[in-house]
């Protein structure tokens, strides 16, 4: 099938994760750019939205299960070692939460937080620092938080203004 919307290139510029809708379910793919060799990494249900990790090492994907993950919590927000070696594994423990941008250190994963009638940035650790914590919060629509690579600033958008416009933040 052909390639989906989300595609994200990995940091040393090698490779592309991607997502490939086959007429049912997306699911994340990743191709070598050099050998023109295409690897599926996920196989079941409705898996999108590849982001790389710094070290290039990992995906962070959305995935909306039908039943609790293994620790009784659900979560929409999960990884996988980016050449397949590993099963999937649960990022955090909230719904409605699409992972968009990790930290350049590789210790957070930020992400936009969209239960209903909002959407909210938040991270969360991804060393067992427990739960997440907002970074933008408002009656807005604040979506599609990425990191600049000095871990200084982050890019978002927002409708606060009545408008979706691109903003910019200085990161605590």
């Amino acid at each position: 099938g052909p390639w989906g919307q989300g595609i994200a290139v990995s940091p040393d510029g090698r490779r592309v994760a991607g997502e490939l809708w086959d007429g049912r379910n997306r699911s994340v793919w990743v191709g070598d750019l050099g050998s023109g060799r295409v690897d599926r990494l996920t196989f079941d249900a409705d898996r999108f939205g590849p982001r790389w990790s710094p070290a290039g090492d990992r995906i962070a994907f959305t995935y909306f299960p039908d039943t609790p993950d293994d620790r009784g919590e659900r979560t929409s927000m999960w990884w996988i070692a980016a050449d397949g070696s590993e099963d999937a594994r649960p990022i955090g423990a909230r719904l409605n939460a699409y992972p968009t941008s990790f930290h350049p250190d590789g210790r957070s994963l930020f992400f936009h937080y969209a239960p209903g009638g909002t959407a909210d940035i938040r991270r969360v650790g991804l060393e067992g620092e427990g739960d997440d914590v907002a970074i933008l919060q408002s009656p807005a629509f604040e979506l599609w938080p990425v990191v600049s690579p000095d871990g200084r600033w982050l890019a978002y958008l927002s409708d606060a203004s009545g408008s979706m416009q691109l903003r910019l933040a200085p990161l605590p």
